[in-house]
């Protein structure tokens, strides 16, 4: 694979040679008339620094490929040149259609990766004989297990299918593939600017499934339909006829950090069984833009420590799926508790609508907006969950007793072991160190946003408890 990208792009009405180096992810532009080393010193750097927003660039490779380097940030490097980080790049598959075709109108994309074989098992369709019975081994694919799962997700419609070939490699011991996609098509056009948010959203959505903070895809494949005119000779006539071919783009993204990216091994993981009854439902809740999943671990390794970003990210998360699904849990059980809320509700409304001064209406509007959200503190919210899904979080919390071999702690004393340790980070009253009640509380509490998530897209209390046990 080559290790530079190199082509030509317009950057403020003016051509500039491009090289993207894939090593570092950065690419470099030269105008065609490189400026004077003096005049950087008189005017270049003073006028032409980093650019002040983020933004797209178009160009063409020397192969003659569309590519298109996403959000990036110009940064001035010196006679006229250019320098940025490339978060991601998107590339064209095919050189041969003139004029050259930009990744706009996009109709589809299709994923395909570890991820997507580990939620739709691909090798379910290779069907084989007994080859003791036989005295030979027979594969055969079954296309019976081959049929499409198709989800209608809001105006999207998503299908998982299996591809299968023979591949022509040199590895002898290979002798079939098997790959899972994911086709996600769009009922109107997608232009440049939306593909990055629809990426995210697929991504998100298998982070979740996979308690995963990122997710690797091994390729991820923008299409659209382009009129092209063929011309026919036949018996010395021309004709024109116009099909529709398929024209396609690659989507890249890059790992700055050069993070560590890894799923579990193990194979009993949350898939299409588990999910398929609620998958539009479960796929609109895991995408929201408040569905925070910043505490999730990077890979394998992250998973076994906390820290103390991480418990306050698990604390906001809890509270921010706690609140769409019991907003009214503590007024719900406890009458005094509602009737207090309800008459501060009451007085600060009346209060509002009767002042005759917009700072007083706005202070009461202010108030009347953080008492209709409070019901309960974290410490209770907690508890509530705990208890409510003790039959999911018991088992696990006593297989980190029996490994800590402490005496079993009440949920009451974890809920409170939380919520003082996310007060006392978020006043910076205390360092890394955790005690085994906190890490305890901390597990517990990740439980509870998922059987939450889960209850909240539809899932029963046994199908629940099915998928936690795959992902803890």
């Amino acid at each position: 694979m080559n290790k530079y990208v190199c082509g030509e792009l317009l950057y403020n009405d003016e051509i500039y040679y491009f090289n993207f180096k894939k090593e570092d992810e950065t690419v470099f532009l030269q105008p065609k008339k490189m400026s004077a080393i003096e005049e950087d010193f008189l005017i270049g750097f003073k006028n032409k620094t980093t650019s002040k927003n983020k933004g797209n660039l178009e160009g063409e490779t020397s192969s003659g490929h569309y590519i298109c380097f996403i959000n990036i940030k110009l940064a001035y490097f010196g006679r006229g040149c250019y320098l940025a980080f490339v978060p991601a790049y998107i590339i064209g598959k095919n050189n041969s259609i003139n004029p050259l075709q930009k990744c706009d109108e996009i109709t589809k994309m299709c994923f395909s990766g570890e991820c997507l074989d580990k939620f739709y098992f691909p090798k379910k369709i290779v069907k084989e004989n007994d080859s003791f019975k036989e005295q030979s081994l027979k594969l055969e694919i079954d296309f019976k297990n081959s049929i499409n799962e198709v989800f209608k997700v809001g105006k999207d419609i998503h299908t998982y299918f299996i591809r299968w070939n023979m591949p022509i490699s040199s590895d002898i011991n290979n002798v079939l593939n098997v790959k899972t996609n994911l086709k996600v098509e769009f009922t109107n056009s997608i232009e440049t600017s939306k593909l990055i948010d629809k990426f995210l959203e697929i991504e998100k959505f298998f982070c979740f499934l996979n308690n995963r903070k990122k997710i690797k895809f091994e390729s991820i494949i923008f299409s659209k339909e382009v009129p092209v005119n063929f011309k026919d000779i036949l018996k010395d006539k021309v004709c024109d006829n116009t099909k529709n071919v398929t024209v396609d783009f690659e989507l890249f993204i890059s790992n700055p950090e050069n993070e560590k990216i890894d799923l579990s091994k193990d194979l009993n993981c949350i898939n299409m069984n588990d999910i398929k009854d609620n998958y539009a439902r479960l796929f609109k809740n895991a995408i929201k833009v408040d569905f925070i999943k910043e505490y999730f671990p990077i890979n394998k390794e992250e998973d076994s420590y906390v820290t103390n970003i991480k418990f306050i990210q698990a604390a906001s998360a809890f509270e921010s799926e706690f609140n769409k699904n019991f907003p009214n849990f503590k007024s719900a059980i406890n009458k005094d508790y509602r009737k207090v809320k309800n008459d501060m509700i009451s007085y600060l409304r009346k209060k509002g609508k009767n002042s005759k001064f917009n700072k007083q209406k706005k202070y009461c509007d202010y108030f009347l907006n953080i008492v209709k959200n409070i019901d309960g503190t974290l410490e209770e919210r907690i508890l509530f969950a705990f208890k409510k899904y003790s039959d999911i979080t018991e088992q696990r919390k006593m297989r980190m007793v029996n490994s800590y071999k402490i005496n079993e702690p009440k949920n009451s004393l974890l809920a409170k072991t939380f919520a003082i340790r996310r007060n006392k980070i978020s006043h910076g009253e205390i360092g890394d160190g955790f005690t085994d009640l906190e890490v305890i509380s901390y597990v517990l509490v990740q439980i509870c946003i998922y059987c939450i998530t889960f209850e909240g897209s539809g899932f029963s209390s046994d199908k629940i408890k099915i998928m936690i046990d795959k992902n803890f």
